[in-house]
């Protein structure tokens, strides 16, 4: 993809070319234009960068005990709780089922 970049070629062209060669059609015009402005902007690494800030770890059983003490009890009570986002105590309910 960088040759392509530095040939001066837009995404599309670039994500038809190489279609054509490696013949999988699941790569997306906006990865490739992703990876266009990743290495437009100078930045030539190819790892995937790591997420920033702390990782959430959840004890989805400590989610599941408070449900099981109170089935009436709400998502944002559990996230409050526990000190956690609604989303990601949500995420973690709906994976439960």
């Amino acid at each position: 993809m960088l040759y392509i970049v530095r040939k001066g070629k837009t995404a599309a062209e670039s994500r038809r070319q190489i279609i054509a060669v490696l013949g999988d059609n699941k790569l997306s015009v906006q990865t490739v234009e992703q990876w266009f402005r990743r290495f437009r902007s100078g930045n030539f690494d190819i790892e995937t960068p790591t997420p920033s800030g702390r990782p959430v770890t959840v004890d989805t059983d400590k989610i599941m005990e408070i449900v099981d003490r109170d089935r009436h009890v709400t998502i944002k009570a559990i996230a409050e709780e526990l000190q956690l986002s609604t989303e990601t105590v949500h995420r973690h309910l709906k994976s439960k089922n």
